[in-house]
Parts: C-alpha cells; structure tokens; sequence
C-alpha cells in the first residue's frame, strides 16, 4: 500500500501530517481464487505470514466477529 504524505497548509492545526490512502481496490480471497482457477484453500495458506506491505488486509464488518481477508492491487 502506498501512502502520500503531505503537510498541511493550515497553519491553525498545527502543521499535522496527513496521510491519504492510495488502494483503490480490494478482492475478497473468493474472487481471487476464483480469477486464478484454484481454492480458496490455497490463496488462505498463500496469506499466511503476510503483512499488510504485502498486499493483505482485514476487511471489518458491522459486529466483531465479522470480518474478511481482502488483497489490494
């Protein structure tokens, strides 16, 4: 994931720094196995180990068990 780190110019906030996301798409583990013609499984055991750097993220949902494992281009 990239990241564009920018001053800002208001001078009321006290020069913090800012940070805009640069993903602009994230695929579920299920769109990529299926893109690619092999297992959910397989792309699973693939993440393991992974850091976010690495392309994989964690996709919360509304309660705190619900989530899922996303990939960014």
């Amino acid at each position: 994931m990239e990241l564009e780190i920018r001053k800002t110019a208001d001078p009321t906030s006290g020069g913090l720094i800012m940070q805009r996301n640069k993903v602009h798409y994230v695929y579920t583990v299920e769109r990529i196995a299926r893109d690619l013609g092999v297992s959910e499984a397989l792309i699973q055991d693939l993440t393991l180990g992974l850091e976010p750097e690495d392309g994989v993220i964690w996709v919360n949902g509304a309660n705190d068990d619900d989530g899922i494992l996303g990939l960014h281009r």
